[in-house]
């Protein structure tokens, strides 16, 4: 975290975070930062500089329907406590007092028992874990959607091929695509004359995969709008 950062999070925890202490079920407890609010790109951002677990949701309830979604993250124990003390010189002074006192009752803490410690390292092993699948999860998700981008820029270059083949011109390609409800590359906005050129272009030269790949080919597609 570089100083700019850092004095941009001390700013953003001084107005809207919480510095406290939590209590887990017969454990001593710890330190705790946390932060919410109805911003989800400063929320996954905070989260990233503290190096948080993921950004949780919070809908509205029945009881209070105009009430907006808020977003929120935080960090304990070590994790919180070494955040504090590169905060602790931004700080104001109420905010700055909480703070040593919070350090003072984490560094003076006493230490667990055998069965707690037992405790506390399963907890962590398994929201470890929890961690993770999520982070796996993201790859697959993000995956899948790469592998559908690409076979629908096959299909759209090998459409807009064909049509070029029946002896339509640029302009005409686009006002069919446009007349039979395909979408773009991007999947918004309409077709033009100046993307279906590009098309045209880029399989001339050899820029574009054949929209046939053989067999023992990668059959990859990339964008004709990228390169050209």
């Amino acid at each position: 975290m570089t100083e700019t950062e850092l004095a941009w999070l001390a700013g953003l925890l001084e107005g809207e975070g919480c510095f406290m202490w939590h209590t887990r079920k017969k454990v001593y407890g710890g330190p705790r930062i946390t932060l919410e609010m109805t911003d989800r790109d400063v929320v996954e951002r905070v989260a990233q500089l503290m190096r948080a677990p993921p950004v949780r949701t919070r809908k509205h309830t029945k009881e209070r329907p105009n009430r907006k979604t808020s977003f929120g993250c935080s960090v304990s124990s070590n994790s919180a406590a070494d955040l504090m003390r590169k905060l602790l010189p931004h700080m104001g002074a109420r905010r700055a007092a909480k703070i040593r006192e919070l350090l003072s009752l984490w560094d003076n803490r006493p230490a667990l028992a055998g069965h707690q410690r037992v405790r506390v390292r399963a907890q962590k092993a398994k929201w470890a874990h929890v961690v993770k699948g999520q982070a796996q999860g993201r790859q697959r998700s993000i995956a899948k959607k790469q592998e559908a981008r690409k076979k629908r820029q096959l299909f759209l270059n090998a459409r807009i091929l064909q049509l070029v083949e029946q002896g339509l011109s640029p302009r005409a390609v686009a006002d069919t695509l446009n007349v039979d409800g395909i979408s773009t590359y991007s999947g918004r906005g309409r077709w033009w004359k100046s993307i279906v050129s590009r098309v045209v272009k880029g399989q001339a030269q050899g820029r574009l995969p054949s929209p046939h790949p053989s067999p023992g080919g990668r059959g990859g597609v990339s964008s004709p709008m990228r390169g050209l």
